[in-house]
């Protein structure tokens, strides 16, 4: 029969690398801690957390670009060139248009392509040989 299946406390302590100590324990007797170890040990789950994103690099040039994001929020006002309550009536079904920066192979600056309307069924074509600068019009 095993002799750990039995269950006394003489058997298991006869089993090889298996040490259990008598005496009573002394909490004077234990190595003492360093001071980084009391750091590491006395710190809070958010110290452990915030120590665990610094380390992580993607993480934190993730959560620059999000705080540039929301702080870009803060100054909205400023950096748009319209008027909240401007509107061209004109290019009221006009598509979307995208902003371009090189015009036949130069660099000329933010701009668009103009756009002409053939008919009356909004059908819209944008003129290549025209270019718009993109300006602030504050009011």
């Amino acid at each position: 029969m095993n002799s750990v299946a039995t269950g006394t406390l003489a058997e298991v302590g006869d089993a090889p690398g298996h040490v259990v100590s008598t005496a009573p324990f002394d909490p004077t007797s234990a190595a003492r801690l360093t001071v980084e170890q009391e750091h590491f040990y006395l710190a809070s789950q958010w110290t452990l957390m915030w120590w665990k994103f610094k380390r992580h690099k993607v993480a934190v040039i993730s959560g620059i670009v999000l705080l540039l994001m929301y702080g870009s929020c803060l100054v909205t006002e400023i950096l748009v060139p319209y008027n909240l309550h401007s509107r061209h009536a004109d290019f009221i079904y006009a598509p979307p248009q995208d902003v371009h920066w090189m015009h036949e192979g130069k660099f000329v600056g933010p701009f668009v392509y103009p756009f002409i309307l053939f008919g009356r069924r909004f059908l819209w074509n944008v003129v290549h040989s025209i270019t718009y600068t993109i300006r602030s019009e504050k009011k």
